[in-house]
């Protein structure tokens, strides 16, 4: 026998939920809708972590952006955003005693800063703080994911290259 497709996904569907006998259908249409909706909640937050990530870094360097920056200006404040967990990772280390496991807060945050520096060599991505029109657009964001596309970002390595202009490679958006 098939499984069937009539059955009750949320709890605003199932009626008489004060009468279900423990070990009833109803009951077992309870769980069923109370598991899903935890499910559905988790992969929810699942989703939308990486959104926020990027949103924080936004957020991060809309503080910074009071005017237009020069490119160095700009890798110092690239720095200063790599760097901003480093008291806390020596707040750890400091804490932490030899001959005992390493934090995980510590271990995720040293592969946060390496990995961000990583990104810095390769190309960091940040807004195109260096316009004046773009900084404009951007103290008014409000923070909405879905007009960051407005947003123009560009790639600034760490060191210039011979071969680039500047090290800025901009996107086109």
């Amino acid at each position: 026998m098939g499984t069937t497709n009539n059955k009750k996904k949320t709890l605003k569907n199932i009626k008489g939920l004060d009468k279900a006998h423990p070990y009833s259908r109803k009951a077992s249409q309870m769980k069923r809708a109370i598991l899903r909706t935890s499910t559905m909640s988790t992969k929810d937050s699942l989703r939308q972590e990486p959104k926020q990530r990027v949103v924080d870094k936004l957020l991060w360097f809309k503080e910074k952006a009071d005017d237009v920056l020069t490119l160095d200006q700009l890798r110092e404040v690239i720095e200063e955003y790599i760097n901003r967990n480093m008291e806390e990772i020596m707040e750890l280390k400091k804490n932490w005693r030899q001959g005992r496991p390493k934090p995980n807060r510590l271990d995720l945050l040293e592969n946060l800063h390496s990995k961000e520096m990583q990104d810095f060599k390769l190309g960091f991505e940040v807004p195109d703080l260096t316009n004046k029109d773009v900084i404009d657009y951007y103290k008014v964001w409000k923070g909405d994911y879905n007009a960051i596309s407005d947003i123009k970002i560009v790639r600034v390595k760490q060191t210039a290259d011979s071969g680039e202009n500047d090290s800025v490679m901009k996107d086109d958006q």
